[in-house]
């Protein structure tokens, strides 16, 4: 069972963002209800391949603004549509935008 919630955005395209299986995830460090959250790194999904800001470019494992290389992992327990992504040593999530 998935869930969304309405994340208001003032500038959409400034967003951080990735690409997997579809769907696009973005940055939720800021995000109070993510940060409340007990999330344990599960098992490496896989890394960053391509970065752009054209949506028109965007597929798996494509990112906006993360280098190619960075690590993307899955949660040990399954919280819906969330990733941890690893950064200079930074575990950072990344929930994925359902429409």
């Amino acid at each position: 069972m998935f869930s969304a919630c309405v994340i208001p955005l003032k500038r959409p395209f400034a967003v951080t963002r990735l690409t997997f299986d579809g769907t696009v995830y973005t940055n939720a460090k800021d995000i109070e209800w993510v940060n409340e959250e007990e999330l344990t790194l599960g098992e490496k999904v896989g890394e960053i391949q391509n970065q752009t800001d054209n949506s028109k470019e965007f597929e798996n494992f494509t990112a906006s603004k993360l280098p190619t290389g960075t690590e993307i992992y899955e949660l040990e327990e399954k919280k819906g549509p969330i990733f941890i992504v690893k950064l200079d040593g930074d575990k950072i999530p990344y929930l994925g935008l359902v429409a």
